[in-house]
């Protein structure tokens, strides 16, 4: 079976039109005078006449020819062994996440595997097939769309890089789902991952949609390209607040590490260090004091793991000192008793009381939505809603508004809620994605067989739960949920999804509406649907959601999340530079809304701190942080069992690549376009031959010699003839 890898270049076969031209248009025959001292040279122009006419056919052809195969080299045919029957639709997803460029010292990174695997497996496509290709990491890029025209796929593939995103191969997942309608009803379709398939790669609501939605039989191929037993240590998080004494700030980082056997590595921060060991699966928090700094230019401090490991991105992250100032919070709670222990926002409230006295740095502001006014909103940088019924109009306004400035908003639900607001008020069936509330809500609910059910899947690498993994404050997991809401839609990122209650219910959802970012909570923020809020890990996972919904305010984000920041005081008509951590710049968005300056970074393929310089004034640079995503701190394979029983019923199989590589290696595969290029030559040297020995009107001296012989042989007739 012969395949054209680049099938558009056939249409070059058009040119053979150029060879017919001129050995059809000819120029005309000119006018014969006869002359008496020629009339013996008749005979040996008919015979040169009859040479002329084979001899110009088989130009004609040798042309033809060497055009015919120049254009198909350049169309790049495949020649197999075997072939099947049924044409196929193929998907190939390529990993190019932040994990994917693991390196040790005797092996070469997945992502080099991977890029092996697919362009082998792109030069060995068959006739008739149709293949596209992706790249994904927290998003998915399309490379190529469903076509058998894959030459300009081979070099894109063999330039793909790993930036500093995480995985999310759900995302890849919608992007199939939306082009499965282009496939051909007689094709078979086949989904290929190239992954090393880390744990936090997949969600089990987000793989099942797929299988349900497809209405198609698909088999579906892991290709594994990761190592095995892999190791990382890294920095989970770092918090700032005041110290004891003026000036003084307090910088506790979080470290966590995975893999087999312990870690002994060393913490830098400014000109402090400190030996840590870090234990498997647990969490360690070290802090340090640092003395008041004088210099604004140095509020940004580098912390730092060493020595680096095979995942450096995450042994080094940036905080920025000054972010330990006031947070102004906003809780509004509905009014369902008189009893403050009873209302929805007391264990809230009491947690941020605590936290203020740790961190002095908390300012609370209590209401109820009868109470609230939009100049509350406006005022507040994180606002907190305890099983909030509804609304008004106004402040419904002013808290989108203030949200997409760049303030926080967390969403406890609770029986008080009103589905009619939530679904028509906060969320916008058009844009679901431009909405507070990203899903509708459908009714509250038990668990199948009435007892409560403890929190699964938890992405322990997020922010919101970096660190509370550690076996004294990690009792999240065991957290009881008696009652929650289902939801309407499942249409969400799996990268959304940060914690779920069951396999298709999400427990903890993050949301960025702009520059500003929102969680909501599929429980009560008392204890009345979960006992959660008396569990050991419930100031600490409140104190990191509040540091999470603040990060616009000390512009602190992570790679896989919208980059957004608002700068204040800074006019429409000002140019702005965003330089790069290495000082080049960076191309960025510029908008202007209801007088506020918006600056928004797209595909960050650095992390670091960044400046944002307006007007061209680099005393006004407001510095901007950027964090590898911390998804793929966790290179863990996942069990294959288990993804096998979430692709069920789909044809699902796990391969390695070295062996699908070799097996691939085994099939029998011929590249002709050399061959071609070969014949191509030949049938030029040929041309160049014929041209040169055989055409008379091209070599006189040819001609000569045939006339002279022809010539001398009729004179010496006639002299005979005469005598």
């Amino acid at each position: 079976m012969i395949n054209f890898l680049a099938p558009s270049a056939l249409f070059g076969l058009a040119l053979l039109a150029i060879p017919l031209a001129i050995h059809l248009f000819r120029p005309r025959k000119v006018r014969h005078t006869p002359f008496s001292s020629l009339r013996w040279l008749f005979q040996t122009e008919q015979r040169l006449a009859r040479r002329i006419k084979w001899h110009q056919l088989l130009l004609l052809l040798i042309r033809a020819a060497f055009v015919t195969a120049i254009v198909l080299a350049l169309a790049r045919p495949q020649y197999y062994g075997s072939g099947k029957a049924e044409v196929v639709e193929r998907f190939i997803v390529l990993d190019t996440s932040r994990s994917m460029a693991y390196r040790t010292a005797d092996q070469q990174t997945p992502l080099e595997t991977g890029r092996e695997f697919v362009s082998e497996l792109l030069m060995r496509s068959r006739a008739g097939d149709r293949t596209a290709v992706l790249l994904t990491n927290s998003r998915t890029q399309i490379l190529t769309s469903l076509t058998d025209d894959l030459e300009g796929a081979l070099p894109a593939v063999e330039q793909a890089a790993t930036g500093i995103a995480g995985t999310d191969l759900n995302t890849a997942l919608a992007t199939v789902q939306a082009m499965l309608p282009q496939c051909r009803e007689e094709a078979g379709i086949e989904l290929y991952f190239v992954t090393d398939n880390h744990q936090q790669s997949w969600s089990p609501a987000g793989v099942q949609a797929f299988v349900t939605a497809a209405k198609r039989p698909v088999q579906v191929q892991i290709v594994q390209v990761g190592v095995m037993s892999p190791r990382n240590a890294w920095i989970a998080d770092a918090q700032v607040r005041p110290g004891k004494a003026a000036g003084q700030t307090i910088v506790a980082v979080d470290l966590a590490c995975s893999g087999e056997g312990d870690q002994r590595r060393q913490l830098h921060i400014g000109g402090s260090s400190e030996p840590v060991d870090l234990k498997p699966g647990g969490s360690r928090r070290v802090t340090f004091s640092i003395p008041a700094i004088a210099d604004p230019q140095k509020e940004i401090m580098e912390i730092r793991l060493e020595p680096p490991d095979s995942l450096p991105e995450d042994d080094v992250m940036h905080v920025d000192l000054s972010s330990g100032g006031g947070l102004r919070v906003l809780l509004v709670e509905q009014a369902t008793s008189r009893v403050p222990s009873l209302r929805p926002g007391f264990h809230l409230n009491v947690a941020m009381e605590a936290l203020s006295r740790r961190r002095r740095n908390i300012s609370v502001t209590m209401k109820s939505p009868g109470e609230l006014i939009p100049a509350d909103i406006l005022d507040a940088e994180v606002i907190i809603l305890a099983d909030v019924a509804s609304l008004t109009d106004a402040t419904l306004s002013a808290l989108e508004a203030r949200v997409k400035a760049g303030a926080g908003l967390a969403v406890f639900l609770g029986p008080s809620v009103k589905r009619e607001f939530y679904n028509n008020g906060m969320h916008d069936p058009l844009h679901p994605q431009d909405s507070l509330f990203p899903l509708p809500l459908a009714s509250a609910t038990e668990p199948a067989d009435g007892r409560p059910v403890s929190l699964k899947n938890i992405d322990w690498t997020h922010a919101l739960f970096a660190g509370l993994l550690d076996p004294k404050l990690g009792d999240i997991a065991v957290a009881q949920v008696r009652r929650f809401y289902r939801f309407d839609d499942a249409a969400i990122s799996a990268s959304q999804l940060l914690a779920w209650i069951e396999d298709d219910v999400p427990a903890v959802i993050e949301h960025a509406l702009g520059p500003g970012r929102v969680l909501i909570f599929n429980m009560t923020a008392n204890d009345t649907w979960s006992d959660l809020p008396r569990r050991n890990s419930f100031i600490p996972l409140i104190d990191r959601m509040l540091t999470f919904l603040g990060g616009t305010r000390t512009r602190q984000f992570t790679a896989d999340e919208t980059v957004a920041v608002v700068l204040p005081g800074v006019h429409e008509e000002e140019a702005i530079v965003v330089e790069g951590p290495d000082g080049t710049p960076v191309q960025a968005t510029v908008n202007t809304v209801g007088g506020r300056t918006f600056v928004r970074l797209d595909n960050v393929s650095q992390a670091g701190v960044f400046r944002i310089i307006p007007g061209g004034d680099t005393s006004r640079a407001v510095p901007l942080i950027i964090r590898p995503g911390v998804a793929d701190s966790v290179p863990t394979p996942i069990d294959t069992e288990l993804l096998g029983s979430w692709w069920a019923p789909a044809d699902f199989t796990v391969v390695n690549a070295a062996s699908e590589l070799e097996q691939l290696s085994k099939t029998t595969h011929l590249a002709l376009s050399p061959w071609l290029i070969c014949l191509a030559c030949l049938l030029l040297l040929t041309e160049m031959y014929l041209v040169h020995r055989l055409c008379p009107r091209l070599n006189p001296a040819v001609t000569t010699m045939l006339v002279s012989h022809q010539s001398s042989e009729t004179v010496q007739h006639t002299l005979n003839h005469s005598s």
